[in-house]
């Protein structure tokens, strides 16, 4: 998810103030159409594979826009391609299959997307909140190890072509296992608030954070964390080309430190919305699937690091899981 670039990029769009709450519904009328539902979709399918559809061109003109990247094309999944989203979409714990069900009104596949999905919030003609998802078709290809590779590798530019970062996941599954299952948390996270709010835009008075299970004890703020948790590099990367990158010889450094910090993978550490996304995602994974995640930090192919955040004790700890079967799903 991008939500920090697309703050940059297009924040006139995103200051209004909200919960995500959808009881009190949208405390402010005056939505640009970008927010408003049927910009994307004139329906809400209950079927999952009915949810998803051609990108219309305005939607494709606003995703150009935000951006920067004028190559983005529609992509239609072919019916091999929809048996598998099907397949993971059943993979889904129940609380974010019925969640994505209900709340998501179209998914669309982006050519030449800049990331391997995206969450936005929009809201309807009762200015209640539901959720767009965009997906790029690589997720599609690749396998869950190259995806998961490519992404950790987004993060660092080369300074020093004898450092190697390789992420070792499942070669069994392919990268939209992944990109599916974090989406569909933040879906859930936008709608019933694990965390106090998603993105920044969305701050409101009744945002509490010291009252919040999932961050008290980890985050200060949004992308601020407490003194404990804080490494070298955590604050000055991107992923996916997004941002700025880190120079790949810190590498190891950085993973040492994210080693000492209680996330489920340095992409998880930029903001409380990710580490929910991430943490849930690879728990689950590993706790029914068996889907390991690991990254190897190597120096002429021998191994420097190796970071196992599955058997992070901090991460554990949390109870990530255990945290997410007790929160509410009374609107479902």
């Amino acid at each position: 998810m991008r939500i920090l670039f697309r703050l940059i990029t297009f924040v006139l769009i995103l200051l209004t103030s909200c919960s995500h709450n959808p009881k009190p519904g949208y405390k402010n009328n005056k939505l640009p159409v970008e927010k408003r539902s049927y910009f994307y979709s004139d329906s809400n399918h209950s079927e999952i594979l009915q949810k998803i559809q051609k990108t219309p061109d305005r939607v494709l003109n606003y995703l150009k826009k935000i951006d920067g990247n004028y190559s983005y094309t529609s992509y239609s999944p072919d019916n091999k391609e929809k048996a598998l989203f099907s397949a993971y979409y059943e993979m889904l714990p129940d609380k974010l299959k019925r969640s994505v069900q209900k709340h998501v009104i179209a998914i669309f596949f982006i050519e030449n997307f800049m990331g391997g999905g995206m969450t936005d919030i929009v809201y309807d003609e009762r200015l209640q909140p539901c959720c767009i998802l965009y997906l790029n078709p690589e997720i599609l290809r690749r396998n869950l190890t190259e995806w998961i590779t490519f992404r950790d590798n987004s993060t660092f530019y080369i300074d020093d072509g004898s450092i190697q970062i390789e992420s070792r996941c499942s070669t069994h599954y392919f990268g939209l296992v992944h990109v599916l299952f974090h989406e569909s948390c933040h879906v859930y996270d936008y709608i019933y608030g694990i965390t106090p709010y998603v993105e920044p835009s969305l701050k409101s008075d009744r945002s509490n954070i010291e009252s919040n299970d999932f961050v008290n004890g980890v985050w200060l703020d949004y992308g601020k964390t407490v003194s404990d948790y804080e490494f070298k590099g955590r604050n000055n990367f991107s992923s996916y080309g997004l941002g700025s990158k880190i120079p790949i010889s810190q590498a190891c450094e950085i993973y040492s430190g994210l080693s000492k910090a209680p996330f489920a993978s340095l992409y998880g550490s930029k903001n409380w919305a990710e580490d929910f996304s991430e943490s849930l995602t690879w728990l689950y994974l590993k706790q029914k699937y068996n889907i390991d995640y690991s990254v190897l930090i190597k120096y002429n192919d021998k191994i420097l690091f190796d970071y196992k955040p599955m058997s992070n004790t901090k991460l554990l700890q949390r109870n990530v899981l255990k945290l997410f079967e007790r929160s509410s799903v009374s609107l479902i």
